[in-house]
């Protein structure tokens, strides 16, 4: 499911992509990141996703898709994690 959030995020924009090139993508995208020493391959992942998108469609299109992918493929997930990391911190905190 995680590598169809690109493609889900193409089509929800009203763009057309076949899957198959958004899969390889985001998952070149993804290894590229892995370059970067920012947290979260923060700015690498984009920049070769929204490179890779060029062809397919337009720039603001492909913007469009980078920014929803990324929102729900890492920020949400940092979003989600921030309370539930306080609060195991509290208890572990508690325990002692």
């Amino acid at each position: 499911m995680r590598y169809s959030l690109l493609y889900l995020a193409v089509i929800g924009i009203g763009g057309h992509a076949d899957w198959l090139w958004t899969f390889l993508t985001q998952m070149l995208a993804m290894a590229a990141s892995q370059f970067s020493f920012l947290p979260g391959g923060a700015g690498a992942a984009e920049v070769g996703v929204g490179s890779l998108l060029l062809p397919l469609m337009g720039r603001e299109q492909a913007a469009a898709a980078v920014l929803v992918w990324r929102l729900i493929s890492y920020h949400l997930y940092l979003a989600a994690g921030a309370p539930l990391l306080l609060l195991y911190s509290a208890r572990m905190l508690r325990q002692r």
